[in-house]
């Protein structure tokens, strides 16, 4: 849900595709959304998306994890510009399904609007 300058709640994102569990909600100042979390895909293992939405609810796919499950990076932060989000992923375990190290391995990705 999201409150309107009117004060009013309203769906964020009502056309969302039924296979994205959203975790995060990063706005900019122009009204545009860069929303992240786990979308089932056809190999039946959720990886991590990254959308875009703008102020006309017009969403788009910038990006997605290749790896699967809980190998697929988490996004904790995004600082967004005019034309590029940097996002920063935290991935949990190794391709191997072990602990790379107590806190995961951290990755800056820059993806394009």
């Amino acid at each position: 849900m999201l409150v309107t300058p009117e004060g009013e709640l309203r769906d964020l994102w009502p056309s969302k595709p039924a296979e994205l569990e959203p975790d995060h909600a990063w706005s900019a100042a122009d009204r545009r959304w860069i929303i992240t979390g786990y979308e089932q895909f056809s190999d039946g293992d959720p990886h991590t998306s990254v959308w875009s939405l703008d102020s006309r609810d017009r969403a788009r796919r910038l990006a997605c994890d290749a790896a699967a499950d809980r190998d697929s990076g988490y996004v904790t932060a995004a600082v967004l510009t005019d034309d590029t989000a940097y996002l920063v992923a935290k991935y949990l375990f190794a391709s191997g399904g072990d602990m790379d190290d107590a806190f995961g391995t951290w990755k800056l990705i820059r993806v394009e609007q």
